[in-house]
């Protein structure tokens, strides 16, 4: 038996992944045009047949699509290869969706390719089941704060954006004193209970675009992008403030209201990596516990 052209039609209409098939040229705006869709891409995309036939695929992009991916794209159309790619596209509705896409160039009678068919299949699940776990994997499961990994992370990028734009950066290194004592007295729980009201109280006293973080046991840190050395006290001093009321507001033991000791550097221009301003962060917290704790110590 020999399969008809209507027949490949119809395999093709009712396919569970969607295709697309687009003119060949022209690769950059305002081609090329789509000239077929199936159900299945109407339905992953929200559209019906109607709003995308004589459009550019480029309608379904938008604001966080990756413009390198894109290039990519455009290069590979131009030297007419087979590609294969995750991309974010955008339902009518706004909402964004992942897809899967594989891309291959049609032929004409005489070899030239005419159009190119797109196979897409919505794997949205699957990256949102990746952020999910990584954000299990840089966010500390205690306080909801960024972990030491993704403070490193936030704070390199913090680094050299600054370097780039000549703007200061603060990084604030905040311990908390006697906290031994609160679990040695009160308990483990009780120290998880206050180790919780200073993330709270942290992510209070901050702005949106800083960023606090929790490095390990009762050390905790500060990111404050454009701030500059007395801005950087105000946020401190404001915090301090903050956690003296926040302890007593959620019935935590006298006792269990510990001060903090805190360690001050601002970046300069030998900073390479974040490491280089917490070392020195790191050392004004120490001189700040040496010199009694429940204090402020700047690096010069």
């Amino acid at each position: 038996m020999v399969l008809k052209l209507r027949d490949f039609r119809l395999i093709v209409e009712h396919a569970s992944d969607a295709i697309m098939v687009t003119e060949a040229a022209p690769y950059r705006a305002p081609g090329p045009k789509i000239v077929y869709v199936n159900q299945a891409f109407c339905q992953l995309c929200g559209y019906e047949k109607s709003e995308i036939l004589g459009r550019n695929p480029r309608f379904l992009q938008g604001p966080q699509t990756d413009q390198a991916m894109l290039h990519d794209i455009r290069t590979g159309l131009e030297l007419a290869r087979p590609l294969r790619m995750q991309l974010l596209n955008y339902h009518k509705s706004g909402r964004s969706y992942w897809v899967e896409m594989s891309i291959m160039p049609l032929h004409d009678d005489q070899g030239l390719v005419s159009h190119f068919v797109a196979i897409e299949r919505d794997v949205t699940h699957w990256h949102s089941v990746q952020d999910a776990l990584y954000l299990l994997a840089v966010t500390d499961e205690l306080t909801g704060l960024p972990n030491r990994r993704m403070f490193a992370e936030l704070g390199n990028k913090y680094l050299h954006l600054a370097h780039r734009q000549k703007t200061p950066l603060s990084v604030v290194m905040l311990d908390l004193d006697h906290f031994k004592l609160v679990n040695d007295r009160f308990g483990h729980q009780m120290g998880d209970s206050l180790l919780r009201v200073v993330g709270r109280v942290l992510s209070q006293g901050i702005r949106e675009s800083d960023v606090a973080g929790r490095l390990g046991g009762e050390e905790f840190g500060l990111l404050l992008p454009e701030t500059s050395q007395e801005e950087a006290l105000q946020v401190i001093y404001r915090v301090q403030a903050i956690l003296d009321g926040a302890c007593r507001a959620a019935s935590l033991p006298t006792a269990a209201c510990v001060t903090l000791s805190v360690g001050l550097a601002m970046l300069s221009a030998k900073d390479k990596v974040l490491d280089d301003i917490l070392h020195r962060a790191d050392e004004a917290l120490y001189t700040a516990k040496k010199l009694g704790r429940n204090r402020v110590e700047i690096s010069h």
